[in-house]
């Protein structure tokens, strides 16, 4: 629908009574001030409208879109079956909404939520298709809410795992705290007999009776046993007690909203925190090696966000080991992390050795609500928000090399100083 068949088509609004309805320059402004991108094609799919806010955040500008095949904004990130889909239908007459993938002039790419509907004449034949997309905060938002969505989410999926990484180190404080109470009960005897032999030695009446209850009190109470099992029941205590605390910290870290301000953080610190978080995901099906260099500066992030990335990295990494290796392994895989620095970047990488990515379903790997799991494996969020917030939060990119039965590996890239470039 062009601009001047918007003005034209006030010669044909019918008269009727009651207020005035707003003339076709009204209606035309209306359209092209609306904050949502719209814009509009005829039968052939060619673009004969679009407003204010559709080019503004294609950066094309109306001339340069106008009368160009709808075509031109496709991404290649949609397959033929989805556009079949679409097509059939807006043809049959009903709205279709959707995400949509496209692309802006310069060639980066958007991702919209999308409501596509059929304008009909007075025929009843379809004359126009009308495109309606989320404004770029309405998408921030969005992203922002499924990005709570699935940190909750995850923790919800971890929770079991969780409370058994709790329960382990709890039952051997309880076990040592149960020793500690009986070991100071036969120390306590014992010190109460060397009280009554310093009294003796004191009025130099120290009987050969007391020295052998003395005696036989240490070999009854195992005194040497004690002084050897309770520094290392200490130790092993408070080494429980810390890993409680680590794991009650990521959680609430994971679960929590968290700050959006870019603070300094130690990515390998927050990488070891995050394989000791969701070591009951992966440790029976893989062994997981880090190397993490030391030299790596702090980075600018989002700390709660970024450990969502890894988070999910991970235990994508751990489910497609499993698929590869059954229930019931004879051997585990292989999970390894590494990070480097590489020039103003810093560079992680998750590789697995699990099934690799079957090359038909490549380029839908970030799509939102994509996934291969089994139903209550995943909702398809992981991996949308971690290109969110890597590429969008993060000015950074995310991408993965993969070979069909042999393995995947992530790589994330982010920059170190918040004024480099992506």
């Amino acid at each position: 629908m062009e601009p001047n068949k918007l003005q034209q088509g006030n010669n044909t609004v019918p008269q009727q009574e009651g207020p005035a309805f707003p003339s076709a320059t009204v209606m035309a402004s209306v359209l092209d001030q609306l904050p949502l991108p719209l814009f509009i094609t005829d039968t052939d799919s060619n673009i004969v409208y679009a407003n204010g806010a559709f080019t503004e955040s294609t950066a094309y500008s109306s001339a340069e879109i106008v009368g160009q095949p709808a075509r031109i904004l496709n991404s290649g990130e949609h397959d033929t079956s989805f556009f079949e889909s679409m097509w059939t239908t807006l043809e049959s007459g009903q709205p279709w909404q959707g995400r949509l993938v496209n692309r802006r002039k310069d060639g980066s790419l958007y991702r919209r939520d999308t409501l596509m509907w059929p304008l009909k004449g007075n025929d009843g034949a379809i004359s126009h298709y009308v495109v309606l997309a989320r404004t770029d905060r309405d998408e921030t938002e969005h992203k922002t809410q499924l990005l709570q969505a699935q940190k909750m989410e995850a923790i919800g999926e971890l929770a079991a795992g969780i409370a058994h990484e709790i329960n382990t180190p709890t039952q051997y404080i309880g076990d040592n705290i149960r020793f500690f109470q009986e070991s100071f009960r036969d120390l306590h005897a014992l010190l109460d007999q060397y009280d009554a032999l310093l009294e003796s030695a004191k009025s130099g009446t120290v009987s050969t009776d007391l020295i052998q209850e003395i005696a036989d009190l240490k070999k009854r109470i195992d005194l040497e046993y004690l002084i050897e099992e309770i520094p290392s029941a200490i130790e092993q205590s408070l080494e429980g007690n810390k890993r409680v605390t680590e794991i009650v910290r990521a959680m609430k870290e994971f679960a929590h909203p968290g700050s959006e301000e870019m603070t300094l953080m130690d990515l390998n610190r927050a990488i070891n925190n995050t394989v000791a978080f969701a070591r009951n995901e992966w440790k029976y099906v893989a062994d997981v090696s880090t190397d993490l260099d030391p030299s790596l500066p702090e980075i600018w992030c989002i700390p709660g966000a970024f450990n969502q990335v890894i988070l999910n990295l991970l235990v994508n990494a751990a489910h497609a080991i499993s698929e590869a290796i059954g229930t019931t392994p004879e051997t585990k895989g292989h999970i390894d992390i590494q990070t480097r620095r590489d020039g103003e970047w810093a560079e992680i990488r998750v590789r697995d050795s699990g099934t690799g990515i079957p090359e038909a379903i490549r380029t839908r790997i970030f799509d939102p609500f994509f996934t291969t799991k089994g139903v209550g494996r995943g909702t398809g969020q992981g991996l949308a928000s971690a290109h969110f917030i890597i590429a969008e939060k993060h000015e950074g990119t995310i991408r993965f090399e993969t070979e069909t039965g042999m393995g995947t590996t992530f790589i994330v890239r982010v920059p170190l100083s918040r004024d480099v470039a992506p």
